[in-house]
């Protein structure tokens, strides 16, 4: 999480002793298998809409109509 929140890559390896690659591929799983999540929730007609209408979401999220 802190990579995506903006903090460099290579603090972050020394910081933790792991390696800039490994990290770096972590970051890109995690981001794929959010995407790969939407595209799930997006193409199941059945799937469950948490809210509806521009007052019902998170701040600054678009509701899925």
């Amino acid at each position: 999480m802190r990579l995506l929140r903006g903090e460099s890559l290579d603090a972050l390896s020394r910081e933790t002793g792991r390696p800039a690659a490994v990290l770096s591929a972590w970051r890109d799983e995690f981001l794929e298998g959010g995407v790969a999540a939407l595209k799930r929730r997006t193409d199941d007609p059945k799937a469950v809409r948490p809210w509806s209408g521009s007052s019902g979401g998170p701040s600054g999220w678009s509701a899925i109509s």
